[in-house]
């Protein structure tokens, strides 16, 4: 009877920690993301000043929508440094890390610094697609709408096409360009570490099943 218990307790416990632990994918898509590019700063940044206006902003938990905005107040501050070089028949381009996101609502709801993004060109086909696919550093500041928060691997891809390009026979010079960005990452449950982390979590749980045990005795 005891070892049964004993197992049923643990088993219990194990579970607790891997439903803790179970990842759901967040992801955050900005709609009307408008960007700029300036080949004598290697910069390419968001068009607005001081941000560029979003016209919404969607959230999805686990591939499910769990809420959008949509006023007049959304914006995006985007900063991609050390991007040199976009040969004007096609390429691949590794920005500098260090750059930045930020998103407001109007407040300040997510603050990225950023690593290294891909700045992909594809002039075929007449459309001068530009698509930037980056990691995240590190977030800095987060309180967003509809979810607890997002942690571990964080990747920000921007989908747009050029509006207006300027290239000479060796470089793209400058561009604009407008389309959508999505930002994925895990969920955080706890983005202020004020619940203990699962392990700690499961280990109380394995403690109370082996004393819950030795009182039986």
């Amino acid at each position: 009877m005891r070892r049964n218990l004993l197992c049923s307790l643990f088993a219990a416990a194990w579970l607790c920690a891997v439903s803790l632990t179970q990842a759901t994918m967040i992801e955050i898509q900005l709609v009307d993301v408008d960007v700029q590019y300036d080949s004598s700063t290697g910069l390419i940044t968001d068009t607005g000043a001081p941000r560029d206006p979003l016209t919404g902003i969607f959230v999805f938990a686990g591939g499910a929508l769990q809420g959008s905005l949509t006023s007049s107040n959304l914006s995006f501050d985007l900063s991609i440094p050390g991007v040199f070089g976009i040969d004007p028949s096609g390429d691949t381009v590794t920005s500098a890390a260090g750059g930045s996101l930020s998103i407001f609502t109007p407040g300040l709801i997510l603050d990225l610094t950023l690593d290294t993004a891909d700045v992909i060109y594809n002039p075929f086909g007449g459309s001068f697609d530009f698509v930037f696919v980056g990691t995240v550093g590190s977030i800095n500041a987060q309180n967003l709408p509809f979810v607890p928060g997002i942690g571990g691997a964080v990747s920000v891809t921007l989908s747009t096409q050029a509006d207006t390009l300027i290239a000479n026979a060796t470089e793209v010079t400058s561009f604009t360009a407008s389309g959508t960005g999505e930002l994925e990452a895990d969920l955080d449950l706890d983005p202020d570490n004020v619940v203990p982390e699962p392990a700690t979590l499961a280990l109380l749980a394995a403690t109370l099943a082996a004393v819950a045990v030795r009182r039986r005795d």
